[in-house]
């Protein structure tokens, strides 16, 4: 298989530029200008020359209090790619992700088998290479509920419903033998700031809870700082599907509760807690609200070591209808010092198998033009 080309087309200088533009998407000429502590005259004839090449592009107009509107700068989409690897369990979901943080094309392959990660990561980069043949790949990023190792760079800690176990990426395919790693909670903080670049302008934390238990805090112009929540309590295995339908199940055995003939008639175990909560069945009710609990107490535990001004949460019980919103942000603010509590704003992503992959992609892109403009 023939790996993707990372060949640079940009100087150092015209990718401080791009990259600048790529996280700060819609900024004007003179705040791009005012960020690379460059001249307008200077930052003027820079950005003439990036537009005239077909590297950004002028898209509409930005707010203004009186006068004239400054156009809006985008990188042009095309201009490269990414490979972008998400790792679910007994899934693996890729896609070919542009700098405008769209998938433009995607398949998906299993994980079971004497092949595993390694040849699932093979049939599907073939598969992304026939569908966008012209795409120009200048990254490959594989992103997981787990952390990367810190000690072994090709290799993630993964958690699946028991323990942890490795997962080796050497095996993934890269130009330059560099792969890029990131949890869930990283990849989808940048993808949250894709929509609203003011994301990385304040404290900022997201966190994981789909499939696993990661977060991601971000400090304005301090980098970020990667936590696995398995340590934390209570007990994020608690907040796994798989753990909670055999909750459901253990709780079916209740003989006043209706959850025993429910699931007789369905195979689906929180299928049937949703619907018999929603009728008022008390035991039901008693375990959607101690997942509700754990998933508070695990959050508000990360929010008054971080203290962030802005909170992501991405949660599949949230997702699914199982726990509200209200319910977790209540529950959460009480948790918290009032200080904290207040300051704090809570917003729960939109449910999307991939915005791992966006966020990742974006990452990884934002890595290459990081390593173009420093010469490397």
């Amino acid at each position: 298989m023939t790996p993707p080309s990372r060949k640079a087309v940009l100087n150092p200088g015209d990718a401080r530029v791009v990259r600048h533009v790529l996280e700060r998407p819609g900024i004007v000429r003179s705040a791009l200008a005012e960020a690379l502590d460059l001249s307008a005259a200077g930052a003027a004839v820079m950005i003439r020359g990036l537009v005239r090449q077909g590297v950004l592009v002028e898209a509409g107009r930005a707010p203004s209090g009186g006068g004239r509107r400054a156009a809006q700068l985008f990188v042009r989409p095309e201009l490269a790619h990414a490979h972008a690897h998400t790792v679910e369990p007994g899934c693996l979901r890729s896609g070919v992700v542009n700098l405008a943080g769209e998938v433009v094309a995607s398949t998906e392959a299993t994980l079971e088998g004497a092949g595993g990660f390694p040849e699932a990561v093979e049939r599907n980069s073939e598969r992304l290479g026939r569908a966008v043949k012209r795409a120009r790949v200048v990254a490959v990023v594989v992103t997981a509920p787990g952390l990367p190792e810190p000690n072994a760079p090709a290799s993630f800690r993964v958690p699946w419903l028991f323990g942890v176990r490795p997962l080796d990426v050497s095996s993934v395919p890269s130009a330059n033998g560099a792969v890029c790693l990131c949890s869930n909670a990283e990849a989808l903080l940048r993808a949250e700031a894709a929509v609203d670049p003011a994301m990385y302008e304040e404290r900022a934390l997201a966190v994981d809870l789909c499939g696993g238990a990661t977060a991601y805090a971000a400090w304005p112009g301090a980098g970020g700082l990667a936590l696995d929540l398995a340590a934390f309590r209570p007990a994020p295995e608690t907040m796994l599907r798989a753990a909670l339908e055999r909750k459901v199940v253990e709780a079916s055995a209740e003989p006043e509760s209706d959850l025993g003939p429910r699931l007789k008639d369905t195979a689906d175990a929180i299928e049937a807690l949703a619907a018999a909560e929603a009728e008022g069945d008390p035991t039901a009710a008693g375990v959607v609200d101690a997942l509700t609990d754990a998933i508070a107490e695990l959050l508000a535990g990360v929010v008054r070591l971080v203290r962030p001004s802005r909170v992501l949460l991405s949660c599949w019980a949230v997702a699914a209808g199982l726990c509200s919103e209200d319910a977790v942000r209540r529950r959460v603010r009480r948790l918290c010092p009032p200080g904290v509590a207040e300051a704090m704003s809570l917003q729960f992503a939109e449910p999307d198998v991939w915005r791992p992959a966006v966020g990742a992609g974006l990452l990884a892109l934002g890595r290459w033009l990081e390593a173009l403009e420093s010469g490397r």
